[in-house]
């Protein structure tokens, strides 16, 4: 009798229905108590082999009771993930009060769960702050819903037209490199207002007012970094603990503060979609003209068609980080710099300032563009991708179960000496050119022509990169033909290039402000740029 159970237990599940018939036929004439207490032992038994994990979970450090990883969730989380990943490999599970999260350290291992299993891991996890902040209306913090499948068909649509787009470019770039030569140490508010002037035409066409232009884009910024910093790990007590967003006021302040930011938001948004669909340009090529056009297909509220139009705006956001860090780039690596001089006196000349047209012959100013990308992450990676597993999934003999929040650590694989070889922290645009012709490369595989990965993996991959892709490329192709940048003599020039020095603990990086010097790369730029319309 004592041994059916532990024989029970041992069973695999396809001998347990034998097994069982067995048990009982020997115990038919034992007292009832005993017969219940097997009953329910052998049940017991069936349930724990039935829904027993298949597969271990992914390897990772370890934790504390209840807590688990969430006290090491702090700083430069992606640089801990990193060094995690040299001990525990490419996916790395943790834990923070009973929440699964994976960290996925290589291309591979993103490509394949994230591109591969894009239909289950297209989830967004619930951020109760960004909720909060948004009302649900912020696409890329939607779930994988019919609302969401609406809305990207708009941007999608929205963002088709970017020859159309880039008409307004070669002039948005003069003015920015107008303003860097006259006044180069106010670098962060030129590229503050270039990236929402770009972004502004993509949205609204030229609808907008200029003047207003430099307290939008701070208002913007502002806006912008409340909510990437929401999704900070720890950032809000709510976030560990979701029951507390139920109980009364006055225990739960970040209601009242989320409000207040939602309303300066939705407020922005309104104004600059109000004013923008009164214009005559609101009929030119854009987002806002491109969603009155197909409001027959693929109808909108009024209101999602006010904050999809502000999303390409609050997205453009995100190029400021990229130009701050070539700046500094073009301090610190002088050579470069030279070498995209040569090729510009080559192609455009210096009797007019160049054109989108002329960037497509130019390979190493293309590696330049990808390189800025690949050494800066534009924005608060791994926090801004996070994903939600809609179901169980096997990779490589590990189980990530339902519910795991999975964070790309996109710090880790664009910096991976086995891709981009092991001078991978530099900023060396040549990685991408054959070392023999100096065209450029066939683009890093799985990486969707970008050659690196800060725009996402399947699904979630950013609608908007040949837009953001195509602004930086003018705004820096504009700004190397006109100018030389080059550091201020004394004990203020710049310092030795470090990424993990160049940033601050939060999630919107950019470079720190530093002080350069920018002259006329030669007699009369100034006046070509002026000239431009």
């Amino acid at each position: 009798m004592e041994n059916y159970p532990k024989r029970i237990a041992m069973a695999d599940s396809s001998q347990i229905l034998p097994e069982a018939l067995a048990f009982v036929r020997n115990i038919i004439s034992a007292p009832l108590s005993i017969v219940l207490f097997s009953v329910v032992f052998l049940l017991f038994a069936h349930l724990r082999l039935k829904h027993r994990p298949s597969s271990p979970l992914p390897p990772g450090p370890p934790g504390v009771p209840i807590v688990g990883n969430s006290l090491q969730f702090t700083g430069f989380l992606w640089l801990k993930l990193t060094e995690w990943a040299r001990t525990y490999g490419p996916v790395v599970y943790m834990s923070a009060f009973g929440q699964h999260v994976v960290a996925l350290n290589t291309l591979e291992a993103a490509f394949d769960i994230l591109d591969d299993k894009s239909s289950v891991t297209s989830g967004r996890p619930r951020l109760i702050m960004v909720g909060l902040m948004t009302k649900g209306l912020w696409i890329s913090a939607m779930p994988a819903l019919s609302v969401w499948n609406r809305q990207r068909k708009a941007l999608h649509t929205g963002l088709r037209s970017l020859d159309s787009f880039s008409d307004w470019l070669p002039q948005e770039a003069a003015m920015l490199t107008a303003n860097m030569l006259r006044s180069p140490n106010d670098w962060r508010q030129h590229f503050e207002l270039a990236v929402h002037a770009g972004s502004c035409a993509v949205a609204y066409g030229n609808g907008l007012r200029r003047d207003a232009m430099p307290r939008r884009a701070s208002q913007m910024n502002a806006y912008f970094e409340h909510m990437v910093a929401a999704q900070t790990p720890g950032a809000y007590i709510v976030e560990l603990f979701p029951w507390l967003n139920y109980l009364p006021w006055p225990f739960t302040p970040w209601q009242k503060e989320g409000e207040k930011i939602f309303n300066a938001g939705n407020n922005l948004l309104h104004e600059m979609y109000e004013e923008a669909s009164a214009s005559p340009s609101s009929r030119d090529p854009c987002v806002l003209k491109s969603m009155a056009d197909t409001e027959d297909s693929n109808p909108l509220t009024p209101l999602e068609r006010v904050w999809l139009a502000g999303q390409v705006t609050l997205a453009g956001v995100t190029n400021q980080g990229p130009l701050s860090f070539w700046l500094m780039a073009m301090v610190l690596y002088p050579e470069t710099q030279k070498l995209a001089h040569e090729e510009l006196d080559v192609v455009v000349g210096r009797v007019r300032p160049p054109k989108w047209k002329d960037y497509e012959k130019m390979p190493y100013l293309q590696a330049m563009v990808r390189e800025v990308r690949l050494v800066v992450i534009n924005t608060g990676y791994p926090y801004t991708d996070q994903r939600f597993l809609l179901k169980d999934i096997d990779y490589k003999g590990y189980r990530i179960p339902k519910g795991a929040i999975i964070i790309p650590n996109i710090w880790a694989i664009n910096r991976s000496p086995s891709i981009y070889g092991a001078d991978a922290h530099e900023f060396n645009p040549s990685r991408f050119l054959d070392p023999g012709t100096k065209q450029l490369l066939p683009s890093v595989a799985n990486t969707k022509g970008e050659g690196q990965v800060v725009f996402g993996f399947g699904r979630r991959i950013c609608p908007g990169r040949p837009v953001a892709n195509r602004l930086i490329a003018i705004y820096i192709l504009t700004m190397l033909w006109a100018l030389r940048i080059e550091p201020v003599e004394g004990p203020d020039e710049a310092r030795a290039w470090d990424p993990n020095d160049c940033m601050d603990a939060g999630v919107f990086i950019g470079a720190p402000d530093f002080p350069c010097r920018t002259t006329e790369r030669f007699k009369g730029a100034l006046k070509l740029l002026e000239s431009v319309k």
